[in-house]
């Protein structure tokens, strides 16, 4: 359509993503990203259009979406890192709905076990992106994953995480929400208006929580995640004993239509022996779900060592009081 000024050209290369089109003005602007929510794109409000169109599939993490989750049989993919075009399907996903440009090291091995529903053991470096081995493949399956964290600290991080990323089908349910609070949360997700629940392994011991799970369709749960799974074997034998037959438990209660809840434990920091407790306390039989990176090396990481005296006493006191103030405002949050 004639223009004037001129309109700029769509580029001739197939676009990812809106972040990736070139500044300017189009007769059209046609958004059809995954990552729906009432928040524009990055980058979006460098372009204008003579005229815009939406075209929404209405997903379960979409925040507009009123309807609740309704789940079918889960699906078993086939994946083949080898394959470019399976490949190139994993990235564009990756680009639309985390903003991330290539997976990490050991990341694809973990997303290959989940998408084919099977368990996991991952033992990847902090920052390699461990949350993102299970939130990539829930948001493939027609269902809800339960996460469970041994710190409502995490909880909180990892729901406001998915949040910052516009899927706003998440809540944890913890001691930090009101009585009233938590009968709500609770009464939401028996309705299937949550995609990724957060919850502590003590939650799963609760009677009427466990009444709820199992109050549930049996085609509602697509996997369990156990964060920081280490502490299954470090704490499950010690003070937190509602970590031992936490696989069990989950199974048990979390109802699927074929009777197979796949089990994802990711952890950055576990011996062998840890390891192999944390398999045997999960009930994961297969000895090719762990997953351990190529190499342990950490070059960011350097070790120093640094002389030093203790303050006079009233620097000493003023600090003690500064960091105390701090840890309860955080606490209070």
């Amino acid at each position: 359509v004639p223009a004037d000024p001129p309109l700029k050209p769509l580029p001739e290369e197939p676009l990812l993503s809106v972040h990736t089109i070139p500044q300017g003005h189009y007769h059209a602007v046609i958004d059809v990203r995954l990552d729906a929510d009432r928040r524009p794109a990055q980058g979006q409000e460098s372009l204008s259009s003579t005229h815009k169109v939406v075209v929404r599939n209405a997903p379960p993490h979409a925040v507009a979406t009123p309807s609740p989750l309704r789940c079918s049989t889960p699906i078993e993919y086939r994946l083949d890192p080898d394959l470019p075009e399976h490949m190139a399907a994993l990235v564009y996903l990756l680009r639309n709905l985390f903003w991330k440009e290539e997976f990490r090291p050991g990341q694809i091995a973990v997303i290959k076990r989940a998408l084919e529903r099977q368990d996991a053991i991952a033992l990847l470096p902090t920052g390699a992106g461990k949350s993102l081995t299970y939130q990539l493949p829930a948001l493939l399956q027609p269902g809800l994953t339960l996460v469970v964290d041994p710190l409502k600290s995490l909880m909180r991080d990892q729901d406001k995480s998915l949040k910052a990323y516009g899927i706003e089908r998440s809540v944890f349910i913890n001691s930090s929400l009101s009585t009233a609070q938590i009968a709500t949360a609770m009464g939401e997700v028996a309705q299937g208006k949550y995609q990724f629940v957060f919850v502590s392994p003590e939650r799963l011991q609760i009677r009427k929580f466990r009444h709820m799970l199992r109050s549930m369709e049996s085609e509602t749960f697509a996997y369990c995640v156990v964060d920081e799974a280490h502490c299954v074997s470090e704490w499950g034998h010690d003070f937190r004993t509602s970590y031992l037959r936490l696989g069990d438990t989950a199974r048990r209660y979390c109802p699927t239509s074929d009777g197979n809840l796949p089990l994802l434990a990711l952890t950055g920091t576990a011996s062998y022996d840890v390891l192999s407790d944390v398999q045997k306390e999960l009930g994961i039989q297969d000895s090719k779900s762990v997953v351990r990176p190529d190499t342990y090396e950490r070059p960011e990481l350097e070790f120093g060592i640094v002389t030093a005296s203790p303050p006079p006493p009233a620097l000493a006191k003023k600090l003690w009081s500064v960091c105390a103030e701090a840890k309860l405002g955080a606490l209070k949050e």
